[in-house]
């Protein structure tokens, strides 16, 4: 018996997956400037420097993009412009869109991991983790160390990038049947892959579950 967040199984199979999908896997951090609409190249490096290497920008504010695109392509990250999505939740990680947004503030640490890989069992294969307004204070303590979601959100940046090719070949697999009296807060997802399936299991409850 055991107390499961989240849990990625490989098993190898037999068939060969269809195309890869056509979402590129990425992690990224949400950023509107400080002001808004006023992006610094100080904090881009930060964010570079944590080691992400996508920056999400509010379409919105276009005046500020071309700026923001210059500052990104110095300390070498990525630009994705978009209309922001609704809240990341255990209960929207099972019906999510491509892209996803993850609010670190209504979240806490310690269930990052089964939310984002809850998404990606379903379909997301861009999350973006939002620190909210402002500059650095959103990935940054009072005393200037690394937010808490911070390690949560590089660690899984991390799964993206050894595991891209993977993940971009994901697609339903079978269906999971789970015994009967399973905690709502489980999900069992089987995804075929390129010669291989990957189980993706993921408890958003705090019973523990055999």
């Amino acid at each position: 018996m055991w107390s499961v967040r989240v849990a990625v199984g490989i098993l190898i199979a037999l068939q060969a997956a269809a195309g890869p999908s056509a979402i590129r896997p990425t992690v990224a951090v949400w950023y509107r400037g400080a002001p808004a609409g006023v992006p610094r190249l100080d904090d881009l490096a930060a964010l570079r420097a944590f080691g992400f290497t996508t920056v999400s920008w509010p379409i919105e504010l276009k005046k500020g993009e071309p700026d923001l695109r210059r500052f990104a392509g110095i300390v070498g990250l990525a630009v994705d412009v978009r209309d922001p999505a609704p809240p990341l939740t255990a209960e929207r990680a099972l019906s999510p869109t491509g892209r996803v947004d993850l609010h670190v503030d209504t979240v806490s640490a310690a269930d990052v991991p089964a939310l984002v890989w809850r998404a990606v069992a379903h379909g997301a294969r861009i999350i973006a983790f939002d620190p909210g307004a402002g500059s650095e204070a959103g990935w940054t303590t009072a005393t200037g160390e690394p937010a808490p979601w911070v390690a949560s959100a590089r660690e899984i940046a991390r799964q993206f990038t050894f595991n891209e090719s993977l993940i971009e070949t994901l697609r339903p697999g079978p269906r999971v049947v789970l015994p009967s009296g399973a905690p709502s807060g489980l999900d069992v997802v089987l995804l075929a892959g390129d010669r291989s399936w990957v189980m993706i299991a993921t408890n958003t409850s705090r019973e523990r579950i055999r």
